[in-house]
């Protein structure tokens, strides 16, 4: 919820109007608040836990497009890293063979 700094609900109207901006309604965002994904800086994420909550995430709005931070994530933020990880597994994990 981007409530490290205890400024969740300024961080989720931010997300939900940047969302706006993009033609996103506000009814198609989600915030996930998962006791494993702590809101922390400095903490890895897992990433399979983060792609599975994503793809249903994906599956469920029929989603074509996903936007995300980068390798480096925001100020190297280690669960803006694991994000960019997940939803890169996520895109993979359809190619990899068993």
């Amino acid at each position: 919820s981007g409530n490290y700094y205890k400024q969740g609900e300024i961080r989720k109207k931010e997300l939900e109007q940047s969302c706006g901006l993009l033609g996103i309604p506000s009814s198609d965002v989600t915030v996930i608040d998962h006791r494993d994904l702590p809101d922390n800086p400095a903490v890895e994420w897992d990433t399979q836990l983060l792609a599975t909550l994503v793809l249903q995430h994906i599956e469920a709005k029929n989603i074509d497009l996903v936007v995300t931070f980068d390798a480096r994530g925001v100020s190297g933020h280690a669960n803006h890293i694991s994000l960019y990880s997940a939803v890169r597994y996520s895109v993979l994990l359809p190619w990899m063979s068993p």
